[in-house]
């Protein structure tokens, strides 16, 4: 099932969102996968468990973005195409391009952060 799931991010650039061990987990199995693999989290440390943070933070294609989170997931027909990153601490924004965005923590529905701008079509995120 993983397989089959996770296949569409194959050679991608993808974001993560969280810290925590489903967030960790899902990232190091697709780095196996994807060409460069994103956690956004909104602190400065993880809340995952020492030994997966030791192994992702070993893994060079995982890349940490701290004290950020996500502002809005940018999409349109063809899928996600940029993340809008907000900085926890600066307050800045940065548009940051991607073809998959992951959120392991987050529900769409209740914090609405996925929904594609107007002119944009939805996509499962």
């Amino acid at each position: 099932m993983r397989r089959v799931r996770w296949i569409f991010f194959r050679n991608k650039t993808v974001a993560v969102v969280g810290g925590g061990d489903s967030a960790i987990e899902e990232s190091l199995y697709l780095a196996k996968l994807a060409r460069q693999v994103y956690i956004i989290h909104r602190r400065d440390q993880l809340r995952a468990g020492m030994l997966l943070q030791q192994r992702a933070k070993a893994e060079c294609k995982i890349e940490f973005i701290w004290n950020s989170v996500v502002a809005a997931v940018k999409a349109n027909a063809d899928g996600v195409y940029a993340v809008d990153v907000k900085n926890t601490r600066s307050g800045k924004r940065a548009n940051w391009p991607r073809t998959g965005c992951l959120s392991s923590s987050v529900s769409c529905r209740t914090t609405g952060w996925c929904r594609p701008a107007s002119s944009e079509t939805p996509t499962a995120t």
